[in-house]
């Protein structure tokens, strides 16, 4: 099914190239982040803690915001591709689950309103439903809160100062 009204040919001609964009931003987003962690230290000490930024969570934030861009920017709308996004935050969460558990309830929300929408009243949808056109909207926003969400942590990932350390001056 397309969707077709006022300005959609233009939409259609301008998510290929905001897709390429907000790809390439993610990427050096990422990298930024990661050139911040490095040139604070990065260093591993023996108890384990380390300064700078933490690589997994780095690379976990990196893959939802690549994959939520993905979905978002994206002109088809599939409901495939919301499972896209289920891995890195499954692996998130097992890896630090205070940090994750916001995207995981939004996931979970997003996933209930896809089940809603396909395959159960799909129909519905495509004879112009009010209620199933809502369920669709509120779908649709929270993937961009998501992806604002997983942008915000990045960035904050990539801005984190590590705990201040003693700094002894030689005499």
């Amino acid at each position: 099914m397309q969707v077709d009204g006022p300005g959609t040919a233009l939409m259609s001609v301008l998510m290929q190239p905001l897709l390429v964009l907000a790809a390439l931003l993610v990427a050096g987003l990422t990298f930024w982040a990661l050139h911040n962690g490095k040139q604070r230290g990065g260093k591993q000490h023996d108890d384990g803690a380390s300064e700078g930024v933490d690589r997994t969570e780095l690379l976990l934030a990196g893959a939802l915001t690549l994959a939520t861009a993905f979905v978002v920017f994206n002109k088809v709308g599939s409901p495939q591709f919301m499972v896209w996004l289920a891995p890195a935050v499954a692996v998130g969460l097992a890896h630090s689950w205070r940090e994750w558990r916001v995207p995981a309830a939004m996931l979970i929300v997003i996933a209930v309103a896809t089940y809603f929408i396909y395959p159960l009243f799909y129909d519905a949808l495509s004879h112009n439903n009010p209620w199933m056109a809502l369920v669709l909207t509120i779908r649709n926003i929270l993937l961009v809160v998501l992806f604002l969400w997983s942008v915000r942590r990045l960035y904050l990932l990539g801005k984190r100062t590590p705990a201040a350390t003693p700094v002894l001056k030689e005499s």
